[in-house]
């Protein structure tokens, strides 16, 4: 697979608060490698059942050091993170 795309990736992290609450803080967008593929029919049905978005799409990220990612922005666009799936050692990211 030739990972010739870029996309921004921003992840979180979780902390504790003074009173036991949870805070979600976000890190500052990384440009990350990747490759980008289109959705099967079977990932149609899996991650959209009654509303499916068009302009969905995969991101094949390298590594696993992007477990917890938020959204991904790509072309200047956020994109939601709809699922994720771990297939050989890479992270796939699938965004709508």
């Amino acid at each position: 697979m030739r990972y010739d795309d870029r996309v921004q990736v921003v992840t979180v992290t979780t902390s504790e608060g003074y009173l036991g609450d949870k805070k979600e803080i976000e890190s500052e967008p990384e440009t990350a490698l990747c490759a980008i593929s289109g959705l099967t029919n079977s990932d149609k049905q899996t991650y959209f059942r009654d509303n499916y978005k068009i302009d969905a799409f995969k991101v094949h990220l390298k590594g696993n050091q992007y477990k917890n990612v938020k959204y991904v922005i790509y072309n200047g666009v956020k994109h939601e993170v709809v699922g994720k799936t771990y297939a050989r050692s890479n992270l796939v990211v699938i965004v709508a």
